[in-house]
């Protein structure tokens, strides 16, 4: 078949690529979910005309019909760690009718390649999904998938701009440079997988520890969202509230705890223990001062909406405001402020609030 007929075909089949497109991302999506593949993203495209006919040019003799030409649609699926590369491509094995003879890693193909390279796929649907009328269009029609880490998309497109593919383009001066480069995006690669399950055993032990009740351990990130997620203390507060409200089932809004740990250091607690004893210490004073300062929202509420008063970091919350109110100054609220995810602005409405308590002589 003529370059001219080849690009015919390509022009006759051009709305059924076009289609193929956003149907193959978001499958990928979808499977990247049901497999708990975090990607960061998930790029596709059609090849246009002129980059076609300019590819089926410097091939001359290469391409005889349409179907050789394997990445006329691309999706380009980019992971945040660089063994998630592998996790999607186990998926893409699994689900897609694989082209092995035109697939390759390149990670392995060259290990003295200049650059730092990804896993290209050639796939095509597979029976079990041409079966579905969806997909049953697509039949025969082959797609490229590349898979690659963030940090080799990032040495991909920095490789790209620059225009240099091979050492040999490379001046001698700056050679080295380049390969020391493309080392350390691999050291780093290698090194964010190590913490990432670093960070997942810690979060395994930590949640381990505080279902133990054993809450001698400095406050952070993971250990604060635990404490919050599993503490008992922290339910029994929010059912409390709900029995006062007069609902018997409280709907938390919130599914992480606000991870702002600066009002923490604010007021000197540093271990999960002392903010488990201050909570369980301060539970009547936090549940009083919550019904006090949010009385009029719940007087208006109806009964949908007062279910979902509750955030699931409010005892923290409110326990900052208890110890505010405990000893109260302007100066105090300002401080505290400073240090939690509050706006500025509202500054002066909370003073209100708390001056408006004093002068009611409210006490916890």
């Amino acid at each position: 078949m003529s370059n001219e007929k080849i690009m015919d075909e390509y022009e006759h089949h051009q709305v059924l690529l076009e289609e193929l497109r956003p149907r193959v991302k978001t499958l990928i999506e979808i499977l990247s979910k049901e497999n708990s593949i975090e990607v960061h993203d998930v790029q596709a495209r059609v090849k246009e005309k002129n980059s076609l006919k300019k590819k089926i040019e410097k091939k001359q003799g290469k391409y005889h019909d349409l179907k050789d030409i394997t990445d006329i649609v691309g999706i380009r699926v980019i992971t945040y760690f660089n063994d998630d590369v592998d996790k999607m491509a186990q998926v893409i094995e699994s689900k897609f009718k694989v082209d092995r003879e035109h697939s390759v890693d390149k990670r392995v193909m060259d290990p003295d390649r200049f650059g730092y390279s990804s896993l290209h796929y050639v796939v095509e649907f597979n029976t079990e999904r041409l079966k579905l009328i969806e997909y049953k269009d697509f039949r025969g029609i082959k797609f490229e998938i590349q898979i690659r880490s963030i940090l080799q998309h990032a040495w991909a497109e920095i490789e790209h701009d620059l225009g240099y593919k091979s050492k040999i383009e490379v001046p001698k001066e700056i050679s080295r440079d380049f390969s020391r480069i493309a080392g350390l995006l691999e050291i780093a690669d290698n090194e964010f997988i190590r913490i990432k399950k670093y960070l997942k055993n810690y979060t395994q032990k930590i949640e381990s520890k505080i279902e133990k009740n054993l809450l001698e351990i400095p406050i952070d990130k993971v250990t604060l969202n635990e404490y919050i997620e599993k503490s008992t203390t922290i339910k029994n507060i929010i059912k409390e509230i709900g029995d006062n409200i007069g609902e018997n089932e409280i709907v938390v809004v919130g599914e992480e705890a606000v991870f702002n740990l600066q009002p923490l250091v604010f007021f000197g607690i540093n271990t999960i223990s002392q903010l488990d004893e201050l909570l369980n210490g301060k539970k009547e004073e936090i549940i009083k001062l919550y019904l006090k300062w949010n009385q009029d929202q719940i007087q208006n509420q109806n009964q949908e909406d007062m279910q979902k008063l509750v955030q699931l970091d409010d005892p923290l919350f409110y326990l900052y405001y208890v110890l505010l109110f405990e000893d109260y100054s302007f100066e105090k609220l300002e401080g505290y402020v400073k240090t939690s995810i509050i706006s500025n602005k509202f500054t002066g409405e909370i003073h209100t609030k708390f001056q408006k308590l004093l002068e009611e002589k409210f006490t916890l």
